[in-house]
C-alpha cells in the first residue's frame, strides 16, 4: 500500500506537466541512476493487483530542478549537477551545512534551490543566503 510521504509516478508526471515539463520514464530512470533525483520504490498494490512506482513527496521539485539545469537556459553536466544537488539538499535539511565556496558549484546550488522552490510554490524567485552563527540562512525573494 502507499506510504505516508510518497506519491505515485502518475502524480509526479502530472505535477511536472503543470510546470510545462514533459519527461519520459527513461529520463527519470537516467536521472535516478545518475543520483540527480531521489530513488523511486516499487510497492505492491495487493495480491493480484500489480505494483506501482512511488517517489518521495518532494521528488517532483527535484526532478524539475534537474530538468531545468540540464535543459534550461543555463545548462550543466550531470556530474556538476549531482554535486550541487548534494549541497542543496543538505542545506534544506540542515542549515549548519557549509555552503559551497567554489563559484560554479555555488551558482548551480543556488539555481537548484530556485528551481526547486518554483516547483513547490509555483512562483519564480531569487535565492539569497548568508552564513551566520546560526548556520546558513536561505531566503527566497519572489518575483
Amino acid at each position: 500500500m502507499r506510504g505516508g510521504d510518497n506519491i505515485l509516478l502518475q502524480e509526479v508526471i502530472e505535477r511536472l506537466n503543470n510546470l510545462d515539463v514533459d519527461v519520459a520514464l527513461s529520463t527519470l530512470r537516467n536521472y535516478q541512476k545518475a543520483q540527480l533525483i531521489p530513488n523511486a520504490v516499487r510497492v505492491s498494490l495487493g495480491r493480484g493487483k500489480g505494483t506501482a512506482t512511488e517517489y518521495p513527496d518532494e521528488a517532483y521539485a527535484e526532478i524539475y530542478a534537474a530538468y531545468m539545469l540540464l535543459n534550461g537556459p543555463i545548462r550543466t553536466t550531470p556530474e556538476l549537477l549531482q554535486e550541487a544537488r548534494g549541497y542543496a539538499t543538505s542545506l534544506l535539511k540542515d542549515p549548519y551545512t557549509d555552503f559551497p565556496y567554489d563559484l560554479i558549484t555555488n551558482t548551480l546550488c543556488t539555481l537548484w534551490l530556485a528551481y526547486h522552490e518554483k516547483a513547490r510554490s509555483g512562483k519564480d524567485c531569487f535565492v539569497a543566503y548568508h552564513e551566520g552563527e546560526n548556520g546558513c540562512k536561505i531566503q527566497y525573494v519572489y518575483i
